[in-house]
């Protein structure tokens, strides 16, 4: 499906952080998954790196969906549950429980939900899992190394009524959700690719009964399961060959958008100096895969998230933009290149708000 060589996660680290991203399709199953897979510590690394790489919730809909599905609820556990916005969202009189493999967002979670419990624990690993009315995985399954592992260990903690919330990207919706991004639907900190089908296969598989399904607006497919018997399924050819051609599909749309990118970046002057707004995987995403990258251009990278700034990508130092002086965006003639998709617009409007001509920013994206 897909192979990148030698890719850099993030900063510049003497090599240790560079990785073949590989996407592979299982002719036996139909299941797409990223092989070969991180360590355990590049895992944990990468996302602690990511930082405002990745989309945020909303917190407010995912209380209010869980809470109109599962009336009666005393209790609920958040794998994966950060720092724990979520979980504060829920009415105090419940019983809460978090836990996270991130030792760093779990302190916060502490500090800021004090009537909440939390637990800072590897999720790769057997632990004690709470017994709840609801277990929630928000967007925790693509991560994981061991998926049916995960699930088969819950369930066997599970009460008879507990019920199981999970949410993840799927492949049935990329071309969607995703459109012509760079970073795509195979996600560089994602394990396993799901799509609607795949996904409800390994519930069953693993003892649980979807009751419910939602397509949620954004990049999110949503059910509620409750524990029953483990059914073995095995994968009909037919399925097979559709989950193969969804995966062609959309790798031959994401081939067709890195071709549209690269067209655009001939615009470029070959020898010029270029301010790249943005440092996270949508910027290295353009350094193996496109020509914007030479020696005659000069390159300064700025990015607001503070677990960027100050490093190195590529040897190009990442700055916030506060320390670059205000004249320079409004008087300056070096090229403003935004790299982002998801968030092309909001940088551009704040750019102009800056006084920064039009003229001067160059868009990748429609």
């Amino acid at each position: 499906m897909l192979r990148l060589d030698d890719f850099q996660c993030f900063e510049d680290r003497d090599g240790c952080n560079r990785i073949t991203h590989r996407v592979v399709f299982c002719k036996q199953c139909g299941q797409v998954h990223t092989d070969p897979w991180l360590t355990r510590d590049a895992a944990r690394g990468l996302l602690a790196k990511a930082g405002a790489s990745y989309g945020h919730c909303d917190p407010e809909e995912r209380v209010a969906w869980v809470l109109s599905r599962v009336p009666g609820v005393r209790s609920v556990l958040d794998l994966g549950c950060g720092d724990g916005s979520l979980l504060g969202g829920f009415p105090p009189s419940l019983d809460r429980y978090g836990i996270d493999s991130d030792a760093h967002l779990v302190s916060i979670a502490l500090k800021t939900h004090k009537k909440i419990t939390f637990r800072h624990h590897d999720l790769e690993d057997a632990f004690e899992i709470p017994q709840a009315d609801v277990i929630m995985l928000f967007h925790l399954l693509e991560h994981v190394t061991d998926p049916r592992n995960l699930l088969t260990r819950i369930r066997q903690a599970a009460a008879e009524t507990t019920r199981l919330v999970v949410e993840v990207p799927i492949l049935d919706r990329a071309i969607e959700t995703q459109g012509p991004d760079l970073c795509g639907f195979f996600s560089i900190p994602h394990r396993t690719h799901f799509s609607r089908h795949t996904l409800d296969r390994m519930l069953s598989h693993c003892g649980w009964q979807v009751e419910q399904r939602t397509d949620l607006a954004g990049n999110g497919y949503r059910v509620l399961a409750r524990r029953a018997e483990p059914v073995r399924q095995v994968a009909e050819p037919v399925q097979v060959e559709r989950e193969r051609r969804l995966a062609l599909e959309y790798a031959e749309y994401r081939r067709n958008s890195i071709a549209a990118v690269c067209e655009i970046l001939q615009d470029l002057p070959e020898r010029c100096n270029i301010m790249i707004w943005g440092a996270g995987h949508h910027t290295e995403f353009l350094a193996a895969l496109t020509p914007l990258f030479t020696p005659q251009r000069r390159f300064v990278i700025v990015d607001r998230d503070p677990l960027k700034t100050g490093m190195r990508i590529h040897g190009i130092p990442v700055l916030t933009p506060d320390a670059v002086p205000a004249e320079y965006w409004r008087e300056g003639e070096d090229r403003i290149l935004i790299s982002s998709y998801t968030w092309q617009h909001s940088i551009y409007q704040g750019l102009v708000a800056k006084g920064t001509a039009p003229c001067r920013i160059f868009r990748l994206y429609p």
